[in-house]
């Protein structure tokens, strides 16, 4: 769900039957909002929905935190919100806090790769972990063209980031929407790219050649898993620049 409204852009229509509740007060709805918002997929269809004080909240959280502090201060932001939406059981609400959990990491995880922060990486790697969802998270797809984090390490030419994803899970047999894979572009083959020889040469998961949409479908299913501890949101994470950031928001 927050790949999906994170990657392409989003039209918000938040007109109801009668007798529903409304747009806003709906939990799914707003987490949906939520990804849309953080991953500036209003702007062209939906870009009064920008202004509204749901959207205020989150950009004063992002424009007046450090970096490392930015996912605790989110999820404690977005959790208050969603004490006060309905869900049809109290299951779902944990759900949709894990996914937005989930992508809010994967999001610094793409700031750690461009600011060439292996260590942070490995960081959130292991978070991931400890919620049982660094396997799928770790291979979505990151925006329309149907990129990984592994795509864009080598396209990058992030040499540590490609050994950590490697040893943390990453296919490196994922093709992206124009069938290339984290060492191709337009199927010619990086050979002048270190960051393309480590990708290729390093020992990773051997799995058979696969688009990179089909390991997005387990996602809800398993953060909907029950766990015997509760999400971490605690994680703070330092060393990232927060000037230097690719999902810095455009509002």
């Amino acid at each position: 769900m927050a790949m999906l409204y994170s990657s392409f852009p989003v039209m918000v229509i938040r007109e109801v039957v009668p007798g529903c509740r409304t747009y806003f007060e709906s939990g799914w709805c707003y987490s949906e909002y939520v990804a849309a918002f953080l991953g500036r997929q209003l702007r062209r269809y939906s870009s009064d929905f920008l202004e509204l004080p749901e959207a205020k909240q989150l950009r004063d959280v992002m424009r007046h935190n450090e970096q490392g502090d930015i996912i605790l201060k989110l999820m404690t932001s977005i959790d208050s919100d969603l004490q006060q939406k309905h869900f049809r059981s109290q299951d779902d609400r944990e759900t949709v806090r894990r996914m937005t959990y989930v992508f809010l990491l994967k999001k610094l995880m793409l700031d750690a790769i461009f600011q060439d922060n292996a260590y942070v990486l490995y960081q959130i790697c292991n978070a991931l972990e400890d919620e049982d969802m660094l396997r799928i998270a770790i291979n979505q797809p990151v925006n329309c063209n149907v990129d990984t984090l592994l795509h864009y390490a080598v396209r990058w030419g992030r040499t540590g980031s490609v050994r950590v994803l490697l040893e943390k899970g990453a296919y490196k047999w994922l093709r992206n929407r124009h069938g290339d894979l984290p060492t191709q572009k337009r199927s010619i083959f990086r050979f002048w790219s270190r960051a393309a020889w480590a990708c290729r040469n390093i020992t990773g998961l051997q799995e058979s050649v696969i688009d990179a949409e089909s390991v997005s479908d387990g996602f809800a299913n398993q953060a909907a898993r029950p766990r015997s501890h509760t999400l971490n949101k605690d994680l703070r994470v330092h060393g990232l620049n927060a000037r230097d950031s690719v999902w810095q928001l455009d509002a």
